[in-house]
C-alpha cells in the first residue's frame, strides 16, 4: 500500500485504486492462448485415459475387455468434443481410432479413418504423410493395387525424402497390375536404399524374375551371375543354363560355368555346384525358369503359411496352355492361387522368349 497525507483524500483514494490495480495485474495473468498443435486439458485427460487401457497387460481376456472400454471411452470422446476440436486434437482422436482398428485387425476400419484422417483442413504435414503411407500399404492388404498406388504417389509428392517402405509398396502394386516395367524400375530403386547385407536372395529373385518378363535377357544374365557368386544356389545354375540355352550360346555357357565355378572355389573354398543344363527331353516336363511366387502382403502380416497344388497342360512349343491351369487343392483355400498363378504365368513367358 502506498502511504499519503490524510489532508489530501482524493488523491488517497486514487493512489489506493492504482496500487489495487497494480496488485491486480501482478496476480491475474491472462489465460494462455490455444494453438492449432495444442491438446485441451479434457482432451488430454481422456486420451491419457484411452492410451493406458489400450497398452495394458495382462491376460487375454483382460486385455480384450481393456481394448473394448478404451473404445468406448473414444467413442465417448468424439461425439463430446470432435466437432469443436482444434485440427490437432481432431487429429489425435482419429489415430487412436486407428490404433484400435489396427489391434483387432479390422484393417477395413482403419482404412476409413485415414480417409477421414486426409480431410481435415490445417492437418500437420507430418501427420499427413504419415497417413498416406499407412493408407498405401493398407489398400495393398485389401488388394486395392491402384489406391495403394495413388496413397504411395500423394506420399512422393509432398515427401522431401523417399521412403523404402513406399517404394516396396509401389513396385508390388505396379506388379499385381502387371505394369512390369514399373514394377521393375521402383524395385531397383528400392534395392539401392539397402545396405548390401540386407538384400536378400529373394530380393534379387524377385528382380530377376521382371527381368525374364520383360524379355531383358542381358540384365538377367548380369543378375544371375550376380546372384550364383553371391548365394551359390542350384535354382540360379538352372537359370544361367536357361539363358544361354535359349540363345544358343553353348560355349559361352560352358566358359562361364568354368570361371563362376572357379572364383567360387577361391571364395568359398566349397565348390559344389550342380552345372545345370536344358535338353530336349521326353520325360518329365523340365521349366527353363523358375520363378518364386510373390508372398500375398495380407498373408505375410498375419504369419499364414499355406500351399497350393496346380495342374496344367505344356503344349509342343513348351507354353503352358492358359485354359488348362487350374487349383486342384490348396490350404487355406484362397489365400496362395492368384500368386502361384502369376509365377506359373512368368516362367511360362519366359519360355516362349
Amino acid at each position: 500500500m502506498v502511504i499519503v497525507p490524510v489532508s489530501d483524500p482524493v488523491i488517497a483514494q486514487t493512489t489506493q485504486s492504482t496500487a489495487d490495480q497494480d496488485t491486480q495485474t501482478q496476480v491475474r495473468t491472462p489465460p494462455q492462448a490455444r494453438t492449432a498443435y495444442t491438446l485441451s486439458e479434457t482432451i488430454m485427460e481422456a486420451i491419457s485415459e484411452i492410451q493406458d487401457l489400450m497398452t495394458a497387460n495382462g491376460e487375454q481376456e483382460e486385455v480384450i475387455q481393456n481394448i473394448e472400454a478404451a473404445k468406448a471411452q473414444l467413442d465417448t470422446l468424439y461425439e463430446a468434443e470432435f466437432e469443436s476440436a482444434n485440427p490437432f486434437e481432431r487429429s489425435t482422436i482419429l489415430n487412436f481410432y486407428t490404433n484400435y482398428y489396427l489391434r483387432i485387425r479390422d484393417f477395413p476400419g482403419a482404412l476409413r479413418i485415414f480417409e477421414q484422417l486426409l480431410t481435415i483442413e490445417d492437418l500437420r504435414e507430418d501427420i499427413r504423410l504419415r497417413a498416406l503411407r499407412s493408407l498405401g500399404q493398407l489398400y495393398s492388404a485389401e488388394e486395392q493395387w491402384q489406391s495403394s498406388i495413388d496413397a504411395f504417389e500423394n506420399w512422393r509428392e509432398l515427401a522431401e525424402e523417399e521412403d523404402r517402405v513406399v517404394y516396396r509398396g509401389l513396385s508390388y502394386a505396379h506388379y499385381e497390375l502387371e505394369h512390369w516395367q514399373l514394377a521393375r524400375d521402383f524395385w531397383i530403386q528400392y534395392l539401392a536404399m539397402l545396405d548390401e547385407e540386407e538384400i536378400q536372395r529373394d530380393d534379387l529373385a524377385y528382380l530377376n524374375g521382371l527381368h525374364f518378363t520383360l524379355e531383358d535377357f542381358d540384365a538377367a544374365l548380369e543378375l544371375t551371375k550376380e546372384m550364383i557368386l553371391k548365394f551359390n544356389q542350384q535354382g540360379d545354375w538352372d537359370n544361367l543354363a536357361a539363358i544361354h540355352s535359349s540363345l544358343d550360346e553353348r560355349d559361352e555357357l560352358e566358359d562361364l560355368e568354368t570361371e563362376l565355378g572357379s572364383v567360387l572355389s577361391i571364395s568359398n573354398g566349397q565348390p559344389e555346384i550342380a552345372f545345370a543344363s536344358v535338353v530336349p527331353t521326353d520325360g518329365d516336363y523340365l521349366p527353363l525358369l523358375a520363378v518364386a511366387p510373390q508372398y500375398p502382403t495380407r498373408a505375410a502380416e498375419e504369419g499364414i503359411e499355406g500351399w497350393v497344388l496346380l495342374s496344367f497342360t505344356v503344349n509342343a512349343a513348351g507354353d503352358v496352355v492358359e485354359s488348362s491351369v487350374a487349383v486342384e487343392d490348396a490350404e487355406p483355400s484362397d489365400i496362395f492361387n492368384r500368386v502361384l498363378r502369376s509365377a506359373l504365368s512368368i516362367a511360362s513367358s519366359f519360355n516362349r522368349a
